[in-house]
């Protein structure tokens, strides 16, 4: 009894996932993804002070736009291993804004919790979905000092030697 008990439990968490995965409850369509060469749209969004920024703001500087979940425990590590990274690499001048998908109150405990001195801001209007076209996370947009993206990561990245990844 135990075992067919054990079964039917299995089949329910496996068979409904696989079942709405058939049926196409998970699909997600992103119609014209932002590709390597293409100028990154306009956006205006609010630091996690408060303060508003434009995309314009930037131009003339090269910056990596990086979107992240505070419970995302990959988001934390390729953070952190972002801060290693360009450490060692003092000479970069490159500004780094991390875009968070939680709410204002648990994305600045995040920030003090995890001593993060990039410039954050929070997705209140689900920038990352409308106008970068991910939904993944995290997510890394290098662009250039034109508005012009250069490259982008998807979801967490090691080199061969198990060092961090993201262009550096």
């Amino acid at each position: 009894m135990k075992k067919i008990l054990i079964a039917l439990v299995l089949i329910i968490i496996i068979g409904i996932p696989i079942y709405l995965l058939v049926k196409g409850y998970f699909n997600v369509k992103i119609e014209g993804k932002l590709e390597v060469g293409d100028k990154v749209p306009d956006f205006t969004m609010n630091s996690l002070n408060g303060e508003k920024i434009s995309s314009k703001d930037y131009l003339g500087s090269i910056y990596l736009l990086v979107f992240f979940n505070t419970r995302c425990p990959d988001c934390l590590e390729s953070l952190d291993n972002l801060k290693k990274s360009l450490n060692k690499q003092k000479d970069l001048e490159i500004k780094v804004l991390l875009v968070s998908k939680d709410n204002r109150k648990r994305t600045k405990k995040f920030v003090e919790e995890n001593r993060i001195n990039f410039s954050v801001f929070i997705d209140e209007e689900d920038l990352s979905r409308k106008k970068f076209k991910t939904i993944i996370i995290p997510s890394f947009f290098l662009i250039n000092d034109e508005g012009i993206l250069i490259d982008k990561i998807h979801g967490y990245v090691r080199r061969e030697n198990n060092e961090y990844a993201p262009f550096f």
